[in-house]
């Protein structure tokens, strides 16, 4: 696993949830949107295992609620603390740096939270292998295994 410390977790929950109200909200197609803060919830469980999981996921729960999602009080912070928990019991059970890997996880979950909604579960699943090269690339998490790269011995 790797580490990570709280004031960088939470900074990038902050920094992520900006992103999702300020620019993801107006971004979609039709009324189906990607969910990036559940992408991270899911890439923090898978990559630096189900405490960081659980975490990540209380953090971006608890802003949704103060920042108003519908439902009652509390129900973003248990669901996506769920996810966050389990997605770092998965960790050692499933290829996490191939992009097929996370455009599945990320597809089933949002497909699950959002009640159904393909189009918002599409979404996600083509912007999850994105966010979790900017994530991997941000968090020096360097088994980018999928990615060749050309070295110069010149």
């Amino acid at each position: 696993m790797y580490r990570i410390t709280r004031p960088i977790l939470y900074t990038a929950i902050a920094v992520i949830t900006l992103i999702q109200i300020a620019i993801i909200s107006h971004v979609g197609i039709g009324s189906s949107r990607p969910d990036i803060a559940v992408i991270a919830v899911i890439f923090f469980g898978l990559f630096f295992g189900s405490a960081a999981g659980a975490e990540t996921g209380i953090g971006f729960g608890l802003l949704r609620d103060i920042l108003g999602a519908p439902g009652a009080f509390g129900l973003n912070i248990a669901i996506l603390g769920i996810i966050g928990f389990f997605a770092g019991i998965l960790a050692d059970k499933v290829y996490r740096e191939h992009p097929f890997t996370q455009a599945l996880g990320a597809f089933f979950v949002v497909w699950c939270l959002t009640h159904a909604n393909a189009g918002s579960a599409l979404y996600s699943a083509f912007v999850a292998p994105l966010e979790f090269l900017i994530l991997m690339f941000l968090f020096e998490t360097r088994e980018v295994s999928w990615i060749e790269f050309e070295e110069d011995n010149g």
